[in-house]
């Protein structure tokens, strides 16, 4: 059944919202419906020392990808309460999807980070036992979102919450992703649309030349450099402290693994797909 990932800052109403949305689906389709939140997740450290830098950061991410994967399935709905806020780990989470061949969407918390920043403060102010957010920590956050873009396909269908305190007026159309997919399915219409050959060639042919491009232009480039790595797609690799071509071997048979359980339906989003997927490893 779906996976719904919610995206937002800190503070930017994101369990409101994953409320909203399970109490909604339980009522029209009587699902079991699972909310993978930091609430729960960071409960005893707090949310704030589960972002406070880098390394602890990647363990936070890896932790709330492990809890969702394991509700993930065809028989229920997961929402994924938390930050969500580098699409490599949106990626990682649409491909989980993929392989279940459970629909998804993404619903945005479209909010600045001075709304954000009242609100934190404003719940301190109700509450002396809510947790409240290190003000150097949301505003750092807020700056590295990277925000949903509905024409990616491990953003789309994408929800955009506006209005703190009104009802969501989405939730109609969401319930259709999940309906459609549902009839879809019964329908036997969900099918592989690209051969075996023709999805490994494109993969080995654009994979190959990725990384032919980014160890030519190795000796060129510092760290934090955004460079273009393919004709066929925007993203930019961000290049890592160190590269070697071990690494890049080993990352590019991961991804391969990854994505032939289910191949792309366009194969021109393999060099995006790619860059996003080796930007998330090598940070």
């Amino acid at each position: 059944m779906p996976l719904i990932t919610i995206v937002g800052g800190p503070c930017s109403g994101k369990t409101r919202t994953a409320k909203e949305i399970k109490a909604y689906l339980e009522e029209k389709q009587e699902m079991n419906v699972h909310v993978v939140s930091d609430d729960i997740l960071f409960e005893e450290q707090g949310k704030s020392d589960a972002y406070k830098n880098g390394h602890i950061e990647k363990i936070t991410r890896a932790r709330v990808q492990s809890e969702a994967i394991r509700f993930l399935s065809k028989k229920d709905i997961v929402i994924v309460d938390s930050l969500n806020y580098i699409k490599g780990f949106r990626f990682e989470l649409f491909r989980r999807s993929q392989i279940l061949q459970t629909p998804r969407c993404t619903v945005y918390q479209q909010f600045d980070v001075d709304c954000c920043l009242e609100w934190n403060k404003k719940r301190a102010e109700e509450d002396e036992k809510a947790h409240v957010w290190d003000e150097k920590i949301l505003k750092d956050l807020h700056s590295r979102l990277e925000i949903p873009n509905g024409t990616k396909r491990w953003d789309k269908p994408l929800f955009v919450v506006q209005e703190k305190d009104k009802p969501l007026a989405f939730l109609d159309d969401l319930l259709n992703v999940v309906v459609k997919f549902e009839q879809l399915e019964r329908k036997g219409e969900i099918v592989k649309e690209l051969s075996d050959s023709n999805f490994l060639y494109a993969m080995n042919e654009k994979t190959n030349a990725i990384i032919k491009t980014i160890l030519d232009m190795k000796s060129r480039t510092m760290k934090g450099d955004l460079v273009k790595v393919h004709p066929d797609s925007e993203e930019r690799f961000v290049y890592p402290m160190r590269v070697s071509v071990p690494a890049l071997r080993k990352l590019r048979f991961e991804f391969i693994k990854i994505t032939s359980t289910k191949p792309p339906k366009d194969t021109s989003t393999i060099p995006s797909l790619f860059i996003i997927f080796l930007n998330e490893r090598l940070k």
